[in-house]
């Protein structure tokens, strides 16, 4: 008997280039889709006339891609989602994982080349797009974000024990990998990137701030509440 099943593709590569005369956009995605539905029977019959090969799942991909330009990843997740929960009838939930790897332009004295473009990272964007017959749901955030603070970042009240030897300090360097995640309350806005400056603005305060935990938890209390379009856990 089986109490859960799903699949899907994962890994379908994305590279959109728009060309407005000299100056192009570039969106490069790495995108995952997962069904889950009334496919039992594919694995105990053996009978697939219901199942949507993987392979169809990249194309289609690629097919809405090029119909119309990929503008933000939330959006574009939304419209997979769409897509196949019109197409297929025992589909019951549809995940789309996408991850947008990110590029800024070359300059060029002091000008943007207008179609030459250096991979920035390791920092990707994120977003997770869950629909099913009732409603859609869609989270995002960034990950990989490395950030560095070379001073005012402290560590010191910690418990002491015989094999302790880490002195406390109120000033010393602190770096990170940052990943962050949120949920949209409304689906239906004009998505876009938060922006790295605003995912670090708590490193900006001067006072010793005790512990690594602390810009992370400011971040939360003081920034992703002014954005009443974001759900905060």
């Amino acid at each position: 008997m089986l109490t859960h099943s799903s699949y899907g593709k994962e890994r379908v590569r994305l590279v959109q280039v728009l060309r407005r005369s000299d100056l192009h956009d570039l969106r490069d995605l790495t995108i995952g889709v997962r069904f889950e539905g009334d496919y039992d029977t594919s694995y105990t019959d053996g009978d697939n006339s219901a199942v949507l090969p993987t392979d169809t799942m990249k194309n289609t991909v690629y097919a809405l891609a090029a119909r119309e330009p990929v503008q933000e990843p939330e959006s574009f997740g939304q419209r997979l989602a769409r897509h196949f929960l019109t197409q297929n009838d025992r589909l019951t939930r549809v995940t789309v994982d996408l991850v947008e790897h990110l590029w800024g332009r070359i300059a060029r004295g002091e000008r943007q080349h207008g179609n030459a473009f250096v991979r920035r990272g390791p920092e990707t964007r994120t977003a997770v797009v869950r629909g099913d017959r009732a409603c859609t749901r869609v989270s995002a955030g960034a990950s990989d974000l490395v950030i560095m603070k070379s001073a005012h970042s402290a560590f010191a009240g910690f418990p002491r024990d015989q094999y302790t030897t880490l002195p406390e300090t109120r000033d010393r360097l602190l770096a990170t990998a940052l990943t962050a995640t949120w949920e949209y309350r409304d689906t239906e806005i004009e998505f876009g990137p938060i922006g790295a400056e605003n995912l670090v603005a708590p490193l900006e305060r001067q006072d010793q701030q005790p512990y690594t935990r602390t810009p992370r938890r400011r971040l939360v209390e003081r920034h992703l509440p002014k954005r009443p379009q974001f759900l905060v856990g």
